[in-house]
């Protein structure tokens, strides 16, 4: 602690934090903003993981405030303008860490508005999550929740021998409660853990458990159609078994994108997360046309070249 600047400073990270925010190694919380054209004409856009740093991201401009696309004029030629991402329709939460869900009350700012009355007009973010990563989020009453007719009755039997859901119930229902809830969840006991597709928007996508650590389960996703599949784990030790089948079959007709957790640099190990040398060796695997490697700790710096260190 810097008592005179009243502030602390933190150094061990300082290799990160030391130009600021116009530093490359300057990072926010992992995530990742899945954006398509739907057949109904519309553009939909699903957020991967909302991290304490969510704020940040779409303050600053890691939240990509505007998204090319490509639209060809009379004469053919290509034109790359950009659209507003300026609301979500859906998230997907890999896990119950602070990493992935302590940015979800940011999510308000992202709902459809009608600009005249500026009062949310469409329904509520649609969340898929699996049911321990629910039971964290009620306990603590991280965000209003709107849930499911056809589900209510199966919830609320679970949750009710929980204190914290049924006081975080009760207090939702009363009369100074909002009228359509931030997010309106979906369990992964619904939505298959066992890597079979569920629809998000028209959007098929899979969920692939992995582990994260010795004893605890999280989920990457997969979408894309056959054979220009984009693969996102961005928090695992370990892939499960019904998860590597999956990539395996995928991978004859090939993979196009690979985003994988890469704490470590070379095989220094970590015990919940990859290091460079097991991402790599997932690459040669299952050999994507492209990957990328996030979630790196202050030891990896963006200027140094992974292929000179490695000998790639």
């Amino acid at each position: 602690m810097d008592a005179t600047a009243g502030r602390v400073v933190w150094v061990a990270g300082h290799v990160a934090v030391r130009n600021g925010r116009r530093d490359p190694n300057w990072r926010n919380n992992v995530g990742l903003l899945i954006r398509w054209l739907h057949p109904d004409g519309t553009w939909r856009h699903v957020q991967i993981d909302c991290g304490k740093t969510f704020r940040e991201s779409k303050k600053y401009g890691k939240f990509p405030r505007k998204f090319p696309h490509e639209k060809s004029d009379k004469t053919g030629a290509v034109l790359v303008p950009t659209t507003p991402v300026d609301f979500l329709d859906a998230l997907l939460l890999t896990h119950d860490h602070a990493d992935a869900i302590l940015g979800l009350d940011e999510l308000r700012q992202l709902q459809r508005f009608d600009n005249a009355t500026r009062q949310v007009c469409g329904p509520p973010i649609q969340c898929f999550c699996d049911a321990r990563t629910m039971r964290h989020c009620l306990a603590r009453d991280v965000f209003q929740l709107g849930l499911k007719t056809q589900l209510s009755l199966q919830l609320l039997g679970a949750f009710a021998r929980l204190p914290q859901a049924v006081l975080f119930l009760t207090c939702s229902l009363a009369a100074r409660a909002p009228k359509k809830g931030l997010l309106h969840c979906h369990v992964l006991g619904e939505v298959p853990e066992d890597t079979s597709p569920f629809e998000v928007q028209g959007l098929m996508i899979h969920a692939l458990p992995v582990l994260h650590g010795a004893d605890y389960v999280s989920f990457g996703y997969g979408f894309g159609p056959k054979g220009s599949k984009v693969v996102y784990i961005s928090d695992y030790t370990e892939l499960l078994p019904r998860t590597e089948t999956l990539l395996e079959h995928w991978s004859q007709d090939g993979i196009a994108v690979m985003i994988l957790d890469m704490l470590f640099p070379s095989s220094q190990k970590a015990l919940v997360h990859a290091n460079l040398d097991d991402s790599i060796a997932l690459v040669r695997r299952y050999r994507p046309r492209k990957a990328f490697f996030v979630g790196m700790c202050h030891f990896r710096c963006l200027e140094r070249r992974l292929w000179v260190m490695i000998g790639l």
